[in-house]
């Protein structure tokens, strides 16, 4: 039945079905990586195996996701095993550097001839912890939502500053972000049932979600040094002076609204050519989108990229990560699709269409000696614009 689970998630992909099958069984049994919503690319790594076999090098590090203590199933082949191909062997993540890492096989594999890829089967959790309070329902209820929280010891951070929380109404279980105000908050995703045999796998989905979502803003080290900036302005019709700066809130942040045309610039102030790649965040769905194509080769030291969208939409904060590093890196298995069925974010939608995805999977193994991550956010207002156009002032 494992297989042929496999093969139903496979031919959903194929067919880009914002579908999550689920597998009923022994625990563990379902081991999707990825939350419904658009589906990312499988967390997949080339891979060269040692000469002994006893180890072996693969083109994903912390930059991409990868964790020590995760195993990988490794396969022959350039390319994503058929769902029913049989691993060669299984392998545990030794050691973790930026842009790449050292598996250590079950069994040695001395003699392999071709490449290898390794596909991730299970993530163990590091970095950031989560912590998260409950409210509501009965006894038994916040019971079982508590062992679901103990059960992952990697995940949850206990005494750690509350950032969400899992609220039983009516029985279901809804999550919200415990710094929205009670009469204005939205929930994270769709519900799921208080009670019946999924209640800790469910809430499993949604503290997975968290914590990856927390590893990935955890990544920003520009706090102390800058080493790349990220502007958002407003992209004026014919661009004749350029793009007009955007209107801030009070806490300095630019704010859009539905319909404007964005000039989304990106700069290198590393001192050296570095390569350029960006995510895009969305804390209301906890969204994760590479964006990919900013720069094939790398960025000269004080070059600038300029982005003009197509017209946005939406409500909200939205975030990007702007990651400049000495080596291109692979940034497509920290991807990770929304917890409702909104497709892909507005912001990261216009920018994917304006750059244009790129469809690899995987890449070459690389060493990173040195990089940096910068965060920027904005708000977009649903309402449309009124008032002065900014591009006459």
């Amino acid at each position: 039945h494992a297989a042929l689970f496999a093969e139903v998630q496979r031919r959903l992909r194929d067919a880009n079905e914002a579908q999550t099958p689920r597998l009923q069984g022994s625990p563990g049994a379902d081991r999707t990586a990825f939350l419904a919503g658009q589906a990312a690319s499988p967390r997949i790594f080339d891979t060269e195996i040692a000469a002994d076999g006893r180890t072996a090098a693969m083109a994903g590090g912390a930059l991409s996701g990868v964790t020590r203590g995760s195993s990988f199933a490794l396969y022959a082949g350039g390319a994503a095993p058929a769902a029913t191909a049989t691993p060669l062997a299984l392998a545990v993540v030794d050691s973790v550097r930026a842009g790449d890492a050292t598996l250590v096989p079950a069994m040695p594999l001395a003699g392999v001839a071709g490449p290898v890829v390794a596909v991730e089967r299970e993530h163990a959790y590091a970095g950031p912890g989560i912590a998260l309070r409950i409210d509501g329902g009965t006894p038994a209820q916040r019971a079982r939502l508590q062992a679901a929280l103990a059960a992952r010891p990697g995940l949850v951070t206990p005494g750690a500053p509350v950032s969400h929380v899992f609220a039983i109404e009516g029985g279901s279980v809804q999550l919200y972000r415990a710094t929205d105000r009670a009469e204005a908050r939205r929930p994270i995703g769709n519900g799921f049932a208080a009670d019946g045999p999924d209640v800790e796998a469910d809430a499993g989905v949604r503290l997975a979600a968290l914590a990856r979502y927390a590893a990935v803003a955890a990544l920003r080290n520009d706090l102390g040094r800058t080493w790349g900036a990220i502007n958002f302005m407003l992209a004026c019709p014919g661009l004749r002076d350029g793009p007009a700066p955007l209107p801030t809130d009070r806490a300095g942040l630019a704010v859009a609204h539905a319909g404007d045309r964005l000039s989304i610039g990106y700069l290198n102030t590393s001192g050296r050519p570095m390569y350029a790649q960006m995510l895009a965040l969305d804390p209301a769905t906890l969204e994760i989108n590479p964006l990919y194509n900013i720069s094939r080769a790398p960025l000269d030291n004080g070059a600038a990229l300029r982005l003009e969208t197509s017209p946005i939409n939406g409500d909200g904060r939205q975030q990007v990560l702007l990651l400049l590093s000495d080596a291109s890196v692979n940034v497509d298995p920290l991807g990770q699709g929304a917890t409702r069925s909104l497709g892909q974010s507005p912001l990261a939608r216009v920018l994917d269409a304006a750059m244009g995805a790129d469809a690899a999977a995987t890449r070459a193994i690389v060493r990173v000696n040195d990089y940096s991550v910068t965060s920027a956010d904005m708000i977009i207002d649903p309402r449309p614009r009124k008032g002065p156009d900014p591009c006459t002032q």
